[in-house]
């Protein structure tokens, strides 16, 4: 099976790539020049229409879109947003059909598609989105839903994830790096509540898909979670425990008030991916590995 990784550098494509089976034949996509990528490379742009029939070349029996914009906080160009996560993928999507090239397309969505207001979110929860980022993953959702081939796409929305490669402005690793570098970290007091899975699960979730033949058994739509949810606080506290040197002072709780309309809870109450096979590392194993990666760096 030849499977094709949309966003291969980011960190979600890139601790999928590094969770494939061996039996599988992984390509990436690098933006490198002409002749600087790896045989297991194609050159590919979303922005550049010229590289698409790059992939129509190779002919992947399954494409996992891991393209993102807008979940760093300073990826705040909306022009960009939309065309990375909307506008050029649909398009890429129906030139690929077009051109006789119809792998199954394995789109990673997000939770932040739903109305988080609900809290307990399952695939059939209302749509609302409140974020740019959210509406931008919606509108390719509902392409799909819309244009794509039944049978041949399915939407995984994983809510949250951390793990190696994270962004250091995220909640992992922003409080994992404070205590790295012995620095003080403003937070909020920590009430709010989520869902989240190790990114290293959806990896092995995949893989089990695709080696096991299931993938073109997926719905639509699949929430991935971890079914319950655990305050920040909770969180750290687990993290704590990992971390050489510990110093509480340095995550000062309660300094800076919540985000306007942030909701103080929601998870993924639904148990569809559990039935295909997703499966949680515990929690202090999945903190403990993470926590070792970026002391490493």
């Amino acid at each position: 099976m030849k499977v094709l990784i949309l966003g291969s550098t980011g960190f979600v494509g890139r601790n999928i790539a590094e969770n494939l089976s061996e039996k599988i034949t992984v390509i990436q996509t690098s933006r490198a020049g002409q002749g600087e990528y790896k045989k297991s490379e194609i050159y590919f742009d979303l922005f550049s229409r010229d590289s698409w029939m790059n992939i129509v070349d190779i002919a992947p029996d399954v494409l996992i879109n891991a393209v993102a914009y807008g979940v760093v906080k300073l990826e705040t160009d909306h022009d960009i947003l939309y065309k990375t996560n909307y506008l050029f993928i649909s398009d890429l999507y129906k030139y690929l059909q077009d051109h006789g090239c119809r792998p199954f397309w394995l789109q990673l969505g997000t939770a932040f598609e739903y109305d988080l207001s609900v809290q307990e979110i399952r695939e059939e929860s209302p749509c609302l989105p409140r974020t740019h980022y959210g509406i931008s993953k919606l509108m390719m959702s509902n392409y799909l839903q819309s244009k794509g081939e039944a049978g041949n796409f399915s939407v995984m929305r994983p809510f949250g994830m951390f793990g190696k490669y994270e962004d250091e402005s995220k909640f992992f690793p922003y409080l994992i790096n404070a205590q790295k570098k012995n620095s003080f970290v403003d937070l909020s007091s920590g009430t709010q509540k989520r869902d989240y899975i190790y990114v290293k699960d959806l990896g092995h979730f995949i893989n089990k898909l695709l080696v096991e033949k299931k993938i073109n058994d997926l719905p639509s739509v699949l929430n991935v979670g971890s079914g319950k949810a655990m305050s920040f606080l909770e969180y750290a506290s687990l993290l704590q425990a990992s971390i050489p040197s510990f110093k509480t002072d340095l995550w000062q709780w309660g300094k800076i008030d919540f985000r306007p309309d942030e909701s103080p809870l929601f998870y993924s109450a639904s148990k569809r991916a559990a039935e295909f096979g997703f499966m949680n590392t515990a929690i202090e194993e999945a903190l403990g590995e993470t926590v070792s990666y970026y002391f490493s760096k």
